[in-house]
């Protein structure tokens, strides 16, 4: 089990990080309670692409973050990526 101040730390560099990649529209955190991963710290990624972009996963990977697919999908030509820590 990771350490909630270590969760947190992650994730909020990998926002960071991900904000500056050009195709990325938004990106959140949410702690425990609250965003689509209720009983962890979770990151929301928003990005104008049909598909989940390379960089965008290696961003996820440095952080230690778990991809979950039943939070997120396509919708048009827009990749929504939820990920927990």
């Amino acid at each position: 089990m990771t350490c909630s101040v270590s969760a947190r730390a992650q994730l909020y560099d990998a926002r960071d990080a991900l904000s500056e990649l050009e195709h990325v529209h938004s990106v959140d955190v949410f702690g425990p309670g609250s965003g689509r991963a209720m009983d962890q710290w979770s990151i929301e990624i928003t990005c104008h692409t049909e598909e989940v972009p390379h960089t965008v996963l290696r961003k996820l990977a440095l952080a230690e973050a778990t991809l979950q697919p039943q939070h997120g999908g396509l919708q048009g030509q827009h990749a929504e990526i939820t990920a927990t820590v």
